[in-house]
């Protein structure tokens, strides 16, 4: 609508003065033209058109926020305060967080350990399910998880193998396998106990503690690790 608009540019520029027939405020409105899809659709349309056309419009207003303030160099302590404000003024299901918001790449080297000799990455179970729920709140009070872990050859022509340890939710359908930590050596690991050593210490915590998702908190429980063989000689 015209007034969620002028609130959230009042938000943008709390320097102008704002009147129902302020030039400087119609300028502004139009350097940012995502905020016209929050008005109201216009004429009849069908259920499933209008519904269509609403959820085409969401993302029109995801891609042109994202995009103005990338291009304008917003800093993510002022778009932290702007998400708030649109998602306590609309309807929008939007993250709270900036760098979640815009898709921020991690900067993987960072984050690589060496461990039973090759490198992990560890993303965690915590952060992986976070990430997943980053625009929607759990329906589920209890996660039930699968874990798989298993050894992959990277190419034919070398040793290097990568082992990830991913997961998936048994109780949420369609639901996609989620990448716990990636392992990559010349072979598998030297050792079980510095592979599983972040993994384990995190599984222990949230079995215990849960995980708190978008302000709701989900419990966790383990359902089943799947293996190969080879796999399920090696962890044990």
């Amino acid at each position: 609508s015209e007034v969620i608009s002028l609130t959230i540019t009042q938000f943008l520029f709390p320097e102008l003065v704002y009147s129902e027939h302020d030039d400087a405020a119609n300028v502004i409105i139009e350097e940012l033209p995502f905020l016209y899809v929050l008005e109201d659709d216009e004429g009849c349309l069908d259920s499933d058109d209008e519904d269509d056309s609403r959820e085409e419009k969401r993302e029109a207003f995801k891609d042109g926020l994202r995009n103005w303030a990338l291009r304008n160099k917003i800093t993510h302590h002022a778009l932290n305060e702007l998400l708030v404000l649109i998602r306590e003024t609309t309807d929008f299901v939007l993250p709270k967080d900036s760098k979640t918001f815009l898709k921020t790449p991690v900067d993987v080297g960072k984050e690589l350990e060496c461990v039973a000799g090759g490198k992990l990455w560890y993303q965690g179970i915590q952060k992986s399910l976070q990430y997943y729920y980053r625009e929607v709140t759990p329906t589920v009070n209890i996660f039930h998880l699968n874990f798989s872990m298993d050894g992959i050859p990277l190419h034919n022509s070398g040793p290097t193998q990568l082992w990830p340890i991913s997961m998936q939710l048994f109780n949420v359908s369609e639901s996609p396998v989620l990448i716990v930590a990636v392992y990559c050596g010349p072979s598998k690991p030297d050792n079980a106990e510095g592979y599983l050593r972040s993994f384990q210490a995190e599984l222990n915590f949230v079995q215990e503690q849960g995980v708190l998702i978008n302000g709701k908190q989900v419990d966790i429980k383990v359902r089943a690790f799947l293996a190969d063989s080879p796999a399920r000689a090696f962890i044990k």
